[in-house]
């Protein structure tokens, strides 16, 4: 895909500028706002040594970082009006139990002022549309810096590195596949799950439809710890109600239900797995060494 089309068919062929911020009676104060330039949205605010970087050159320096590891961008797109811009390049699909899964590199940037450049691991269970995203690390050598080197060295390294961790994770969850686990699973675990508390009548009720969630994905994958683990995230991605597809991918990816899937992916690991290494997070880059 060329960058062109990328922009376009991800609707961040906009750009944005950071502006400085009045009082209410005209005097200056230490502040910007980011604003997109089509619509005049601000997207953030953020100080005066604050570098902006635009959608295009983000998803430029993206796709020429993943043509080093011959990978290669498919789609992107933005949430909350443009500030978080994400951009997705395919990996091989897998498969995982009895379901082929679709995966993803996601680099992601932000326009808020709060996020840096950084990668996230994102799998698509065919079969049911189940989606796992989990972050994996942030370009540390790239923020507030004005120098294209040096952010594509940034770049490209933690992009290599997300690659390893992700590879990490779905070992994991082809792990999770061959595990078996109990065919009642407790309310206290599903309630840790969930993040909440079993004698709570909103916790019970969340508990009723997360059983019937887990029992259609062991009908699918078998009394598995991976059936286990599809069955939370069919039940973030399809049986809570979301306002529109945009509160759904920010739920999944940075809000609620991405919480949910999370502390799953962990707990389930902790309790059926415990050998396996559940933080598979990124190691810690200084000066472009691995500590």
């Amino acid at each position: 895909m060329e960058l062109n089309d990328l922009l376009t068919s991800s609707k961040t062929d906009w750009t944005v500028s950071k502006r400085p911020l009045v009082g209410p009676n005209g005097e200056e104060t230490p502040g910007f706002g980011i604003f997109r330039d089509d619509n005049n949205d601000c997207l953030g605010i953020v100080g005066k040594q604050y570098t902006i970087t635009q959608n295009h050159e983000i998803a430029s320096m993206m796709m020429e970082a993943a043509d080093t590891v011959n990978i290669s961008a498919t789609r992107g797109g933005h949430l909350s009006g443009g500030k978080r811009v994400f951009y997705q390049f395919q990996l091989p699909n897998v498969q995982i139990g009895n379901s082929g899964t679709m995966r993803y590199l996601t680099g992601l940037t932000a326009h808020d002022g709060l996020s840096k450049i950084g990668f996230g691991a994102t799998n698509v269970v065919i079969v049911c549309q189940n989606t796992f995203f989990k972050a994996l690390g942030q370009c540390d050598t790239v923020k507030h810096t004005t120098r294209h080197k040096a952010k594509l060295e940034g770049i490209i390294n933690t992009l290599k590195m997300s690659l390893e961790v992700e590879l990490k994770m779905v070992d994991n969850l082809i792990t999770l596949s061959n595990t078996s686990v109990p065919s009642t699973i407790t309310d206290e675990f599903l309630a840790g799950i969930l993040g909440g508390s079993p004698s709570s009548s909103i916790t019970t009720n969340k508990i009723v439809s997360l059983k019937q969630a887990i029992d259609t994905e062991y009908g699918i994958h078998g009394e598995t710890a991976w059936a286990l683990f599809n069955g939370v995230t069919r039940y973030t991605n399809h049986m809570i109600n979301y306002d529109d597809i945009d509160s759904k991918r920010k739920s999944i990816m940075f809000g609620v239900a991405g919480q949910i899937n999370r502390r799953a992916y962990e707990n389930i690991i902790i309790d059926f797995v415990p050998e396996l290494i559940v933080n598979d997070t990124m190691p810690v880059l200084v000066d472009n060494q691995v500590l």
